[in-house]
């Protein structure tokens, strides 16, 4: 279902000059072996200080990236997080890992970093030969090699200050990774036809959810567990992770890539397109008001597919996005009323003072007792011959109990 991206070029190395050398600023260990700290048998004469490898995918390049104090701060790129993983987002820019200089000033050495990086050369075509590219976007997704070559170059990177020494320490996988793809043909029953009607953002949450429903399947169906196995990196059982509890987890890679791939093979020729994104969108937007009625939104949105479909288009979510637009327009209304609602408020603030004072003066007139009659006052007042009236019966309830 879903291809690789075809290998293009070798990665290239950005390597530090040959007559580099750390900054006079950068501080050093020079901390002594402690007989009182079990454990710390080994000097620290190097510096507070790290060098990233960042990989640059498009560009396909591995530089280095000296940094006072961690690695991580200051240094380009992002460290490959589940979070990665799960929404099928590859950053441009991936930090490998970064050299601790601690233990020792050799390892701040021009040739000994950039004999690193060469080291790293190979992990680091494997990583950008083995992306998949994400159907009708612009974005890569993972696979099973890409993710396990990112994991050994950072092994590679954290260990290499410690290598030859009891504190080296092993590659180790704590669970097991397989691409969509053969899980897909592993497992036709996780398929759900709908997803061929998904959006950009159904799909992202479908990738998510198909992880979950595959760990769900192997944890609870042992034969399932061992196809997966199989069709996994690195294809054979993992040691336990602890005593007694076996490793069950298998994480899924390239599942954003597979749901897009799906969905343009379902789509009979046409190519998949959010509503919102398509270019045609804004013309049918122009017919859908605050008081379009849902036959009428129904119309609109026969059309907007129709000529989509003209155009070669196979419009996503469609009802929603047109739906929401009619939401969008009715709360623009009732966004009005809070305005008209202050504005009113203002007004009356203003002429309450002048409300009083005409009070007042009908007041003195129906006091003189002339025989001014109601409406005559009301309509010199701009009042009606009620209030009028009103006024006159509170001016003789107040002289009775005056009286």
């Amino acid at each position: 279902m879903t291809e690789t991206a075809t290998p293009s070029a070798t990665v290239t190395l950005r390597t530090l000059p040959a007559d580099w050398t750390p900054p006079a600023d950068w501080e050093r260990h020079d901390i002594a072996p402690s007989v009182d700290a079990p454990g710390e048998e080994h000097a620290l004469t190097g510096y507070r200080a790290a060098v990233a490898y960042v990989l640059d995918v498009a560009q396909r390049e591995l530089s280095v990236h000296p940094a006072d104090g961690h690695a991580h701060n200051g240094a380009p790129g992002e460290f490959v997080a589940y979070r990665h993983i799960v929404g099928g987002v590859v950053p441009s820019l991936i930090h490998l890992g970064g050299l601790k200089l601690a233990t020792t000033a050799e390892l701040a050495r021009p040739a000994v970093i950039n004999a690193l990086l060469e080291e790293l050369q190979p992990l680091a075509q494997e990583i950008v030969d083995n992306l998949l590219p994400v159907a009708g976007t612009t974005g890569l997704d993972w696979t099973a090699r890409a993710y396990h070559a990112c994991r050994k170059a950072e092994h590679i990177i954290g260990r290499r200050p410690y290598r030859g020494t009891e504190d080296d320490f092993p590659y180790r996988l704590g669970f097991y990774t397989a691409d969509a793809d053969a899980v897909l043909r592993a497992f036709p029953s996780l398929i759900a036809p709908g997803w061929a009607a998904c959006t950009d953002q159904e799909l992202q949450d479908a990738a998510g959810g198909l992880e979950s429903r595959l760990y769900q399947l192997c944890l609870n169906n042992s034969e399932a567990l061992e196809t997966a196995i199989e069709i996994s990196v690195p294809g054979t059982r993992l040691p336990a992770d602890r005593p007694g509890r076996p490793v069950t987890e298998v994480r899924l890679h390239g599942a954003r890539a597979w749901l897009h791939a799906y969905r343009r093979d379902q789509a009979a020729g046409l190519t998949p397109m959010d509503a919102a994104r398509w270019d045609g969108a804004a013309h049918h937007a122009l017919h859908i008001a605050d008081d379009t009625t849902d036959d009428d939104l129904t119309h609109v949105i026969t059309s907007a597919k129709r000529d989509a479909a003209a155009q070669g288009v196979k419009l996503l979510g469609t009802t929603r996005w047109a739906h929401n637009l009619r939401t969008d327009r009715r709360n623009a209304v009732r966004a009005q009323l809070d305005t008209v609602r202050d504005e009113i408020n203002a007004l009356e603030a203003q002429i309450k003072p002048a409300r009083q004072r005409r009070a007042v003066l009908v007041t003195r007139v129906l006091g003189w007792g002339e025989g001014d009659t109601d409406s005559g006052l009301g309509r010199a007042a701009g009042l009606s011959h009620t209030a009028v009236a009103n006024l006159r019966a509170a001016l003789d309830a107040d002289d009775i109990s005056n009286a």
